[in-house]
């Protein structure tokens, strides 16, 4: 018995060949899923500045062929969705001052009185990602993995 496929776009390889194409297939297909979820994170995130609206403030990093991560280049990213201090059931938390004061400026408010009560209330949480994920969740996932598969020859 031979190992060797005939592929449906004709091509023929070995089991190795098949493995190493399904892989390609199913790799390329969580990059498409994570591009997705990048772009609905972008969308349900809040937008003061724009810096978490705008994609190219994210990555994305292969974490191995079949899981990916969404970064932030935004340090604060984090507090704005999970929410500081005790308005979000967290122990006391005083920010650095400056980038509240350029919050507080834009806004026309008191830099200091801010400061002050972020420290000792906190900011409530907007999971912005987390509502991209139930998004996600909701969505027929096959398609992105259909296209690959045909263009692979696998399908």
């Amino acid at each position: 018995m031979s190992d060797e496929i005939t592929f449906s776009d004709g091509t023929k390889g070995d089991t190795d060949e098949l493995v190493r194409r399904v892989k390609r297939v199913f790799s390329g297909s969580i990059d498409d899923i994570a591009d997705a979820l990048l772009a609905k994170v972008c969308e349900e995130a809040p937008t003061d500045q724009g810096l978490l609206h705008n994609k190219s403030n994210w990555g994305t990093e292969k974490v191995d062929n079949f899981s990916r991560k969404i970064v932030s280049f935004q340090n604060y990213s984090l507090y704005v969705h999970q929410g500081t201090g005790p308005a979000a059931g967290h122990a006391p938390y005083t920010p650095p001052f400056e980038p509240i004061k350029q919050w507080a400026e834009r806004h026309n408010l008191p830099a200091g009185a801010i400061w002050r009560h972020i420290s000792r209330y906190g900011t409530q949480p907007n999971p912005f990602a987390d509502r991209a994920i139930e998004w996600m969740n909701r969505q027929n996932l096959d398609g992105y993995t259909i296209g690959r598969l045909q263009s692979e020859g696998v399908g």
